[in-house]
């Protein structure tokens, strides 16, 4: 064997041992494929600087989210008042209805009563011209369609 494959041998042994033999002195290799390089404290510094931002962006959507929350809160509540608002005036106004439909179903009731008299008047005057299609209360019974008229 030669010298370059004794060098050779006894380098790759000193490299799998991690120290190198310079001078008499043996210093410990830094650039070992095996061996992980510490980071610099430059590297460290910046990384922990972009902790802080990340931190700082967390928060920073943490409170955007808090106002985007509160204002989702706000416009629901307005909405609900709107809408408690817009039933309370559909409600009024179903009311103004029924009370016109009920003054207006008593003026047809009060309507019909005039009508009977007059047909009463008509048969207490006798069986007179165009009475012949008229039936009387005895002859169509008592009572007969007044139920239709006087529900509530």
């Amino acid at each position: 064997m030669g010298d370059l494959a004794r060098f050779l041998k006894r380098r790759k042994r000193e490299r799998e041992v991690g120290e190198v033999e310079v001078e008499g002195e043996k210093i410990e290799e830094v650039f070992r494929k095996s061996k992980k390089t510490i980071r610099l404290s430059v590297k460290m510094g910046e990384e922990g600087g972009m902790r802080e931002w990340l931190k700082e962006m967390r928060e920073e959507m943490r409170e955007g989210l808090k106002g985007v929350r509160k204002e989702i809160r706000e416009v629901a509540e307005g909405q609900k008042e709107w809408m408690r608002k817009e039933v309370e005036r559909i409600k009024e106004e179903i009311k103004e209805r029924e009370e016109r439909w009920m003054r207006e179903k008593e003026k047809m009731k009060e309507r019909i009563r005039a009508v009977k008299r007059e047909l009463g008047k008509m048969k207490a005057g006798g069986k007179g011209k165009g009475m012949e299609g008229i039936r009387t209360d005895e002859e169509r019974g008592k009572g007969e369609g007044n139920e239709i008229w006087m529900e509530s």
